[in-house]
């Protein structure tokens, strides 16, 4: 049977796996990345050192496969998603420097995702889209208002801050793209990537958007092929690019010279159509079908991607893009900053944790999970009060990308006490898991209320190793929570991919997305936890307004 491929590069590490047609996952390779950040909210890494990681990753899944001889003849394709980072590489395809204090050699030349040095610029964007139709007409994309982790922003604050980095990048690329150039040698682009964070519009680039904010100079060439920085040639996901794998990076990747490379996706929206298309709840899984299926990608942070027929636009969130997770659909894309590492942070921050991770055999998450659940039982059957009743939880500490779109928003902790058990860090935990849960909730109804119709949620991601985050993301949304047969449903999609890449023959992606995904679980919603989520939800809701009201007492 036919193999493929899927590389996923993360925040903190490159990953890749082997699947075969049915998505059935042969072998899983692992490698870690180094992060520099050494000014507040600058955060920098290493094309190179991803190459390199990615290249390790690949070796390690094949390795993990089988026997090379057999696995390395039947990989027909590989396919890559990665984390929104912007890339600078010179003429040579060399790094640029973008991290201040360093060399001008230096190899950090990525901006990462969650950088967020570009506060001003993104604030100067959206006031000029107010009077400007070109901007206004980008931004009204971004919810009406362009975030800070968008690609412009960062580059305009190059522009301000580094003139000679940009002025010395032949190609600006999105993590993924870069990776595909890196396979290829071809400077395609993803239509996910240029859409969902550059700002690209269906019908093309907007030669006067970037005149309009200053970066014209900086981004569009002078020759007949003004686009050529940024990606003159822009495909949907899933398009076989170039001539396949080049020597060179066939010889990193330990793969076949000329080996079907398609174009990328997002990570999170790679994990989105690992999912969406799962085969299992219904006869088949059309277009419509698909429109009330929503993605939840949960990690360091968390997306929450809905596919749609025609554009939906959806007050201060993404989109609608066209063409960025499925080939025909517009999505939105919603998301929730940091949630994986505010869960980490809350911990780390407890006296307790350190015991905990030294005692505990299981992760600390697990440990302080089975705490609460335990405690929830006991309340439950001692007719007590609701362990996380008076503990409530503002989860803005890094934030708020969706729906109120508000990167100087800052979290809040209401209900401590002098208690510093273990058992009080595992409610503080757990009031942290259900703010995000409502986080999601009031996503989810901000998008209803825009037009769309979300039913079934389909969550991977470390948010789908949690019983107690499933649950009650199914009962307090009102909606069927659904897992994956593959848990890695970020690998997967990219796998889908190289699939779709390398069949060519009229087949849809829609195809592929039901052969290789299955369901394995549905959790239907709790009636009898409906008022108890309600109360918290209003609480939630409330402490908004008062984290406002506080600020401008303090103004």
């Amino acid at each position: 049977m036919d193999l493929f491929i899927g590389v996923d590069v993360g925040t903190g590490s490159a990953r890749a796996a082997v699947f075969d047609g049915n998505g059935v996952r042969l072998g899983m390779g692992l490698s870690e990345l180094r992060i520099r950040s050494k000014l507040r909210n600058h955060f920098e890494q290493s094309s190179d050192q991803i190459w390199t990681s990615v290249a390790s990753a690949v070796r390690q899944a094949v390795s993990e496969s089988g026997n090379k001889s057999d696995i390395i003849p039947r990989i027909r394709g590989i396919g890559f998603d990665a984390t929104c980072s912007l890339v600078f590489l010179d003429c040579d395809s060399n790094p640029v420097n973008i991290a201040v204090g360093e060399h001008e050699n230096s190899e950090w030349n990525v901006i990462m995702w969650m950088d967020h040095r570009a506060d001003q610029e993104a604030a100067f964007i959206n006031n000029l889209a107010l009077e400007s139709e070109p901007v206004a007409h980008v931004v009204k994309h971004f919810g009406g208002a362009m975030y800070l982790e968008n690609e412009p922003p960062k580059l305009l604050w190059l522009k301000n801050n580094m003139p000679s980095a940009l002025l010395k990048s032949d190609k600006i690329l999105d993590l993924g793209d870069f990776l595909t150039f890196k396979a290829t040698g071809s400077g395609v682009r993803s239509s996910c990537t240029t859409a969902c964070k550059w700002g690209r519009q269906e019908s093309g680039w907007s030669i006067e958007f970037w005149s309009s904010v200053g970066l014209s100079k900086y981004i569009l060439s002078e020759d007949a092929d003004p686009f050529s920085k940024i990606g003159s040639i822009v495909v949907p996901p899933g398009v076989a690019i170039g001539n396949g794998l080049t020597e060179d990076a066939a010889k990193d990747l330990g793969l076949q010279v000329g080996t079907v490379v398609a174009s990328c996706l997002i990570d999170a929206h790679s994990g989105g159509l690992g999912m969406i298309g799962a085969s299992g709840l219904c006869e088949k899984t059309d277009l419509e079908e698909l429109q009330s299926r929503v993605a939840v990608i949960s990690g360091s942070s968390t997306c929450i991607l809905q596919a749609s027929m025609q554009p939906v636009f959806v007050p201060k969130v993404w989109g609608p893009f066209s063409d960025a997770m499925v080939s025909g659909l517009w999505l939105t894309e919603g998301g929730q900053s940091t949630t994986g590492l505010l869960l980490d942070h809350i911990i780390e921050s407890h006296a307790r944790s350190e015991s905990m991770r030294n005692q505990s055999e299981s992760s600390i998450h697990d440990a302080l999970t089975t705490i609460l659940l335990q405690e929830i039982e006991s309340a439950s059957s001692n007719a007590l009060p609701h362990p996380l009743t008076h503990i409530h939880v503002l989860p803005y500490f890094h934030g708020n990308r969706h729906p109120r779109a508000d990167p100087s928003l800052r979290g809040m902790i209401t209900g401590l006490s002098l208690d510093d058990s273990e058992s009080q860090l595992a409610r503080i935990y757990g009031a942290t898991v259900l703010a995000l849960v409502y986080g999601a909730r009031h996503l989810l109804e901000v998008m209803t209320e825009a037009g769309h119709n979300p039913k079934t949620l389909f969550v991977t991601g470390s948010g789908a190793q949690s019983t107690f985050y499933l649950n009650s993301l199914a009962d307090a949304t009102g909606c069927d929570v659904v897992l994956p047969q593959e848990p890695q449903s970020v690998l997967l999609g990219a796998a889908m991919l190289a699939a779709s890449a390398f069949q060519q023959n009229g087949n849809h992606i829609l195809e592929v997305m039901q052969t290789m995904s299955r369901v394995k679980h549905v959790i239907k919603p709790n009636a009898d936890q409906t008022l108890f989520h309600n109360k918290k939800y209003s609480v939630f809701l409330k402490m908004y307004h008062d984290y406002m009201h506080y600020r401008h007492l303090m103004s």
